[in-house]
């Protein structure tokens, strides 16, 4: 999705829109390494990225119900949390 909408050059709708990448993963440190690489790909295109907080939620398969309901209210506050610092950020621009 990066490459096609970055496509054709100099056309790309990337450009200039604020970002910020949330990563999941069911291993503990929660999809570190990706979350790294996407924020670095998003920057090329330049994306303006939010620099904190950052993301990364782990064990994501002990955090919903088998309807994709989140259980954990730590988790649901952390995520309003980050939600709401990017309302701000992107204010900002």
């Amino acid at each position: 999705a990066f490459d096609v909408a970055s496509r054709p050059y100099g056309q790309s709708v990337w450009g200039g829109k604020p970002g910020a990448v949330v990563s999941v993963s069911m291993s503990a440190i929660g999809g570190f390494g990706a979350n790294h690489i996407v924020r670095q790909s998003m920057v090329f295109l330049n994306v303006p990225m939010m620099q904190q907080p950052e993301a990364y939620i782990g064990s994501a398969h002990t955090l919903f119900d088998e309807n994709g309901n989140l259980l954990n209210e730590d988790t649901r506050d952390f995520l309003k949390n980050y939600m709401d610092a990017y309302a701000s950020w992107v204010n900002t621009f």
